[in-house]
């Protein structure tokens, strides 16, 4: 039986440093973080990174740059694994979208 991502729990790493994942995406600018992949499917600790789709606050000009490779580098010191960050825009083909919507579930919405 397919438990919805949205469903199952998130993988302990990420439970347990919620509120520090919460400040860096504060710290960067986040509207939005979302978790897919195999660690959103119920890998959790046995997956070898963390794939996350993230939506920063405008301004999207000078500084972006910084702040999505502040903002992953600052999540891997945190959880001790390898991130994936994508952002939507980068999400151009539409079957890799349709298999990464049934996974994604919000960690952090400001």
């Amino acid at each position: 039986m397919h438990t919805p991502a949205s469903s199952r729990p998130a993988p302990a790493a990420l439970e347990h440093q919620r509120a520090a994942v919460a400040d860096l995406c504060r710290a960067y600018g986040v509207q939005c973080l979302e978790l897919f992949g195999s660690a959103a499917r119920g890998a959790g600790e046995h997956a070898r990174d963390f794939d996350f789709i993230v939506r920063f606050a405008p301004p999207h000009g000078p500084g972006y740059a910084d702040r999505y490779l502040g903002l992953a580098e600052a999540l891997e010191k945190l959880l001790g694994k390898r991130v994936d960050l994508l952002t939507d825009r980068s999400l151009r083909n539409p079957i890799l979208r349709d298999t990464i919507a049934s996974d994604r579930r919000t960690i952090y919405a400001a």
